[in-house]
């Protein structure tokens, strides 16, 4: 039987082949330690220093209740600007969104699948065209496996047992009119818009568009200057990217390139537990994740933001 060149191990291959999300996974963990309920408690504690309150809290964890009250409003009356409205991180769940609000330009932020299949990629691009939005852009996240060749070329046997056509994945998207923003740059509305998926490296295994974080200095010198819109799925260091336990997982080297050339709009993913939106120096920072660790959408609708022409 044909194999990949390259595996993660028994493990890895286990969870792709079986199908088992992570977001299953991450519910079972908490389900174990609500057994043992000091455990749980002490993760909360934890979790709860790093936010302003309970309710932001369950949240960013959780999905429980309603987004932060601190949550800017990003929409102007000005016709002069383009109207951006923001998603990430919906692994499969994009059905379950709330009704997507109106807008120029409909933008994911990676994600969008849990293995990386073609029907995954299939499922998606179709919900994603069936939106009423003109103009629909995608930067892939490390889950969309199939999106990046060369990785999945060396390790789509620990995600399925045969190995599918990265072009007829790609075309899934063109042939519905959907920009694939993969290290590119494209005009939208008189703005630069620029798409990169590439995330720091973050376990022992590989998925998708990893790059040592020493090598993700040199790679974010490549974007380009006089970018207006950035895409990445990446989090830049301080930003949108705490984790459960409020620890700063972004990447320092984004958050450098990001001051450097000062676009108007980021729009990120990747961390589920740090929902929302800030503007600072110029740059309206958007972590609009979709789903939280345990792959619950709850309250969390798509993030608009208008960006003056």
């Amino acid at each position: 039987m044909a194999d990949s060149p390259h595996s993660n191990g028994f493990l890895v291959r286990c969870v792709g082949r079986r199908r088992i999300r992570d977001g299953s996974l991450s519910t079972s963990v908490t389900v174990v330690k609500a057994l043992l309920t000091p455990w749980l408690v002490v993760d909360l504690l934890r979790a709860r220093k790093a936010r302003e309150s309970w309710a932001e809290c369950l949240f960013q964890l959780y999905s429980m209740g309603s987004p932060p009250p601190s949550l800017p409003s990003l929409v102007s009356a000005n016709p002069g600007c383009c109207r951006f409205v923001c998603i990430s991180d919906t692994h499969q769940c994009h059905d379950r969104l709330p009704p997507l609000p109106a807008g120029d330009v409909l933008v994911h932020c990676g994600d969008f699948t849990n293995f990386g299949s073609r029907d995954e990629v299939r499922k998606f691009a179709l919900w994603m065209a069936s939106q009423p939005h003109g103009l629909k852009l995608v930067v892939p996240g490390n889950h969309d496996m199939i999106l990046d060749e060369s990785y999945y070329d060396a390790y789509w046997g620990d995600w399925s047992a045969q190995q599918e056509s990265h072009s007829e994945a790609v075309a899934e998207f063109t042939s519905r009119g959907i920009q694939l923003l993969v290290d590119k740059s494209i005009e939208v509305h008189g703005l630069h818009v620029y798409g990169s998926p590439w995330v720091t490296r973050y376990a022992s295994w590989k998925t998708a568009f990893n790059k040592e974080s020493e090598a993700m200095g040199e790679h974010w010198q490549s974007v380009p200057d006089g970018v207006d819109v950035l895409l990445t799925h990446m989090p830049p260091l301080g930003v949108g990217d705490r984790d459960q336990d409020g620890r700063r997982t972004g990447c320092p080297h984004l958050a450098q390139r990001v001051k450097e050339i000062g676009p108007r709009l980021h729009v990120f993913g990747h961390i589920h537990t740090d929902y929302g939106a800030v503007t600072a120096e110029g740059t309206t920072y958007v972590n609009p994740a979709s789903v939280s660790d345990g792959y619950r959408v709850g309250g969390r609708s798509a993030i608009v933001v208008d960006v003056l022409r």
